[in-house]
């Protein structure tokens, strides 16, 4: 069969800067890509490309280079549970037309024949070797069926689609215009990150999507948990035949329906995987809707150390004999302006460090009782109060935007009963997280 891998121009042209900033030693990239079958023609269409820091190979000169097995793992990670391709990239600086060494092909051959044993058709591999300028490319992918390596053509689409119509005006956002100070192409470039795809992120998603959010930036799905049956109630865009799928492709499946033009990144992986903080890094806002302090914690850390605003959701449903306490809450993190979630207390630094145990260290705490938001035991959790926390974290994140239009609090608290608690948060100096550094007294 005739395959081709498709770059957008977008992933294209970054992947081309990538490889000119060393032009020296041989560079390294790996590629995610949905095939799409048409007319006994393959398509291999690039949907997420990893570019790895110095780190992250385990050997890099002007003759070879190579990615250490962690950063390789969790590439091989994500493509298993999307049921992406894989590509391997990489140039031969020495070459104006290169083509694929004997050690390339020792290699390529191993890889390929760990892909077709562990993962499920139709996940395979490809390889691409190229000058350092992108001009000219070699390009395999290995069949499953034969057992072997095939040519491929690779083509850049010149006219992406979300590029051309994703202008300034979309009739689609015609109501949201009316709104005074409103200004759509600002909010198609935001780059968002979602970090949990529950009952409240799901639908913090769903409104990112629905308004227009990242159409020329990208809006981020992180979240390394499947569909169970018990989320269907509270993730509007999830039916029964998504159990058993990551949420994050489900998610995607969405936001493709939805909106065809917004750039989608998603992870399935934990958000403490290096590649996850290397994307959230890049974000111009992080929404942080956990099921456990650690997470939360690794995302006030990173949005502190990068300088990027953060939106922290919560909700709680205690339960003490027939009676039921329930309430949300909303807090905007500013780096360096108001309180980080170390200032304002947050979240549980216990909580956050048991969570953040490895497994077997987890199961050491076993015997010492259930702990809230732990993974071991499912807490109550209702639509209605993720959907009104979702929407006032939206209400937030305009805020962000557009200013004290949309209101003018930094911290949200309210409960079932109807009541509501605004407030403002002060940055403290003395914070170990974001407060003021002294010099050691010597």
């Amino acid at each position: 069969m005739n395959t081709t891998l498709m770059f957008d121009k977008v992933d294209f042209d970054a992947l081309k800067q990538e490889f000119s900033k060393d032009q020296e030693n041989e560079q390294f990239a790996m590629a995610l890509c949905e095939e799409i079958i048409m007319d006994k023609h393959r398509t291999l269409y690039v949907r997420q490309t990893f570019f790895p820091d110095k780190d992250d190979l385990s050997e890099q000169s002007s003759c070879g280079v190579a990615p250490t097995h962690e950063f390789q793992a969790i590439v091989y990670l994500v493509a298993q549970k999307l049921g992406y391709t894989i590509v391997d990239i990489h140039t031969h600086p020495f070459s104006q037309s290169p083509t694929f060494s004997s050690i390339d092909w020792k290699y390529g051959r191993e890889n390929a024949k760990y892909i077709t044993e562990h993962f499920e058709p139709p996940i395979t591999l490809a390889k691409v070797v190229s000058n350092s300028s992108l001009t000219y490319t070699d390009c395999v992918v290995f069949d499953r069926d034969t057992d072997d390596f095939e040519d491929m053509n690779f083509s850049v689409n010149e006219t992406q689609d979300f590029q051309k119509v994703t202008i300034n005006y979309d009739p689609m956002y015609d109501r949201q215009r009316l709104i005074p100070g409103w200004d759509q192409d600002k909010l198609s470039r935001i780059k968002a990150a979602v970090v949990g795809l529950g009952g409240t992120g799901s639908q913090l998603f769903q409104s990112l999507i629905s308004i227009g959010v990242g159409t020329k930036g990208w809006i981020s799905g992180i979240d390394p948990d499947n569909i169970e049956e018990t989320n269907l109630p509270r993730i509007p865009y999830a039916y029964r035949e998504h159990i058993g799928s990551p949420k994050v492709t489900v998610a995607g499946l969405y936001a493709g329906k939805k909106n065809p033009y917004v750039k989608y990144y998603p992870y399935p992986c934990s958000v403490n995987e290096k590649v996850v903080k290397s994307k959230l890094k890049e974000a111009s806002v992080i929404f942080c809707a956990p099921d456990n302090d650690g997470v939360r914690k690794v995302c006030n850390d990173l949005a502190v150390e990068a300088n990027i605003p953060l939106i922290d959701t919560g909700c709680d449903i205690r339960v003490n004999g027939d009676k039921v306490e329930a309430g949300g809450q909303v807090r905007i993190v500013i780096p360096k302006i108001n309180a980080c979630l170390v200032c304002s207390r947050g979240y549980d630094p216990s909580a956050a460090a048991i969570a953040l145990l490895n497994d077997k260290e987890k199961a050491e705490y076993a015997s010492a009782g259930y702990v809230i938001g732990s993974d071991e035991n499912p807490v109550p959790s209702i639509a209605t109060l993720n959907a009104i926390t979702a929407q006032l974290a939206m209400t937030a994140f305009l805020m962000l935007v557009y200013g004290s239009i949309f209101g003018n609090w930094d911290y949200l608290y309210y409960d079932l009963a109807g009541n509501l608690m605004k407030a403002n948060t002060t940055h403290k100096t003395s914070c170990p997280l974001c407060g003021e550094r002294k010099e050691m007294v010597r």
